[in-house]
């Protein structure tokens, strides 16, 4: 196709095809819309045994970072994953007899797959956490989905509502820093933060909780003594049931009877999968002042709803043919 584009292989076989039958050079450029030259190379290279490929990836200058020089530039990655593009530069320079720029080092990784993201926060876990995490697999690993079903889980989430909690990145001209589309407000006295707490499990979603004030011990054994046992006789009326613990960890702990509620849930912080209680455990357990407890507002938030819907039959169905190994 002269310098517009090359051929591609329908356009090469049907060159090939009239060729091989006795065509003429002529028609059979005329027939595929290609110069004489292009129906000539591409029957000379079959007849060749070339075959019919294209040299596309053979055009231009050879790259300055061979097959070797990628693995060796992800080996080094690997080994420090926050390493800054000179830093990687002057590592590939050392022993080499071709010295590398900065921008060929700086495109290699994105070539290859390594691109830069943000680091994903999770809790640190301790040699205590890692045992606890590895009986409570081997002794919920054989269970069924008929018994997940039994288990209600709470959860509670933070929610900004005047930015986002992490890098914010725009485009924008120099000109442009002052424009009100380009500022994002914030409140002077830390507001703009809304938490909620909800119970969900494979059959209902619970009410929608907002806390008011600080997620303290107080607060989170008020909603559990006011929201656990009217969810759990609702759902499970034959009282076979089971209240998966919370993550969250109040370390000062002012309500009566709390101390024997954490003893008696073998909880322990920063699993993402505790140990599962039992409904008569936990309320046998719990003893709540009144007094001077704040009015909770219950609301219902019709995304958060579908989204807890939709979250929950997809975490408890359960992937086939994985198991999980000790």
């Amino acid at each position: 196709m002269g310098k517009s584009r090359d051929l591609t292989d329908i356009e090469k076989g049907m060159i090939i095809g009239p060729r091989a039958r006795g065509g003429s050079i002529s028609e059979t450029a005329a027939f595929v819309k290609c110069s004489r030259s292009a129906v000539v190379n591409v029957h000379d290279n079959w007849k060749n045994l070339e075959g019919v490929q294209s040299r596309r990836a053979n055009c231009g200058a050879p790259r300055a970072i061979n097959d070797r020089g990628d693995r060796r530039l992800r080996r080094l990655v690997k080994n420090d994953r926050r390493a800054t593009v000179d830093t990687l530069t002057a590592q590939m320079n050392q022993q080499c007899t071709r010295k590398l720029s900065r921008t060929t080092v700086q495109r290699t990784p994105l070539r290859i797959g390594l691109r830069s993201r943000r680091l994903i926060s999770a809790p640190m876990l301790t040699s205590v956490h890692r045992k606890k995490r590895h009986a409570f697999a081997l002794q919920h690993k054989h269970w069924t989905l008929e018994q997940w079903e039994k288990v209600a889980f709470p959860e509670e989430s933070c929610f900004l509502l005047h930015r986002i909690d992490g890098r914010w990145r725009i485009r924008q001209e120099t000109s442009e820093n002052k424009l009100p589309e380009t500022i994002v407000g914030h409140q002077q006295d830390g507001g703009g933060i809304v938490m909620v707490w909800c119970m969900f499990s494979w059959h209902a979603l619970g009410p929608l909780i907002l806390v008011e004030g600080t997620f303290n011990s107080c607060a989170y054994l008020s909603i559990v003594a006011d929201q656990v046992h009217p969810y759990m006789a609702t759902v499970y009326p034959e009282n076979d049931g089971a209240f998966q613990q919370d993550n969250a960890m109040c370390p000062k702990l002012s309500v009566h009877g709390s101390r024997s509620m954490m003893k008696s849930s073998s909880y322990y912080p920063g699993l993402q999968i505790p140990q599962i209680l039992t409904l008569a455990k936990i309320c046998e357990n719990i003893s709540i002042d009144t007094s001077g407890r704040k009015t909770l507002h219950l609301g219902i938030f019709t995304s958060y709803v579908l989204l807890c819907c939709s979250h929950v039959h997809r975490c408890l169905l359960p992937p086939p043919q994985q198991t999980l190994s000790p």
